[in-house]
């Protein structure tokens, strides 16, 4: 992943934004089984597993790297 130039309009730093966290996102979750997925963390009920899911159902595109489909919202 390559930063876009200081020039870059706002669709390219966007794009770079969102690929960043993914990546960073992708990177924290990635060696976790279905247990570790599925721990609360108190005070909230929510799961690292439930915010993934929950993340995926606001943008069908999250983790498969659709960057076209998450800017045009299909």
């Amino acid at each position: 992943m390559q930063e876009p130039s200081p020039t870059a309009g706002e669709a390219e730093m966007l794009l770079f934004a969102l690929e960043r966290s993914r990546a960073q996102f992708a990177w924290k979750t990635g060696g976790l089984d279905a247990p570790a997925l599925n721990r609360g963390f108190p005070p909230s009920a929510m799961t690292l597993g439930g915010l993934i899911e929950m993340r995926s159902a606001q943008t069908p595109a999250f983790g498969r790297g659709d960057r076209e489909s998450t800017l045009s919202g299909q």
